[in-house]
């Protein structure tokens, strides 16, 4: 792991790319022990993933309206955990190519640290309908993204946001 001295002590958003569903227990290691959740879609929410998701006081997103958790997140955050998302939403070989703005705008209302997180090859960890393989994988947390300037209000600001974290992520 490096850069885990970049974590604050208290709430924030660590935005992070998503290489492998494995990703979800990677960050919470490198969050650990500090009290965090992760933003994770509703299709997620069966079974044994299911049940790790409710003890681990995830947040459900829901298909069909992802823009209603921004509230649960802002408070989350606002308590003081560190809010995990995954702002391309779906796995992407750990590049970051058509975010989303949630992580933008989930950190400007909550007023709290951005963090970019990148994952190295945890696309190789778990291969789709395989055995896991053993690879080596990074977590690498970058130090927080400047938000000063930016109106938490503005859609314009979110999107300029969004597009700092992706570049941000991408280069780590």
């Amino acid at each position: 792991m490096i850069g885990r001295e970049n974590l604050p002590s208290g709430g924030c958003v660590i935005a992070c790319s998503h290489g492998s569903i494995l990703d979800g227990p990677l960050v919470g290691l490198a969050c650990w022990p500090r009290d965090y959740c992760a933003l994770v879609e509703e299709a997620w929410y069966k079974g044994i993933v299911g049940a790790y998701l409710r003890l681990s006081r995830a947040i459900v997103v829901p298909i069909d309206n992802p823009g209603s958790v921004v509230d649960k997140a802002v408070a989350a955050a606002k308590e003081g955990r560190s809010v995990v998302i995954f702002p391309q939403g779906g796995l992407s070989d750990n590049i970051v190519t058509k975010p989303k703005s949630g992580a933008a705008r989930i950190a400007l209302k909550a007023k709290v640290p951005l963090i970019p997180l990148r994952l190295t090859n945890s696309q190789d960890i778990l291969l789709r309908g395989g055995l896991p393989h053993f690879r080596r994988t990074d977590i690498i947390i970058g130090k927080a993204i400047d938000t000063r300037g930016f109106d938490a209000d503005s859609v314009k600001d979110w999107r300029k946001l969004t597009a700092k974290i992706a570049e941000t992520i991408n280069d780590l």
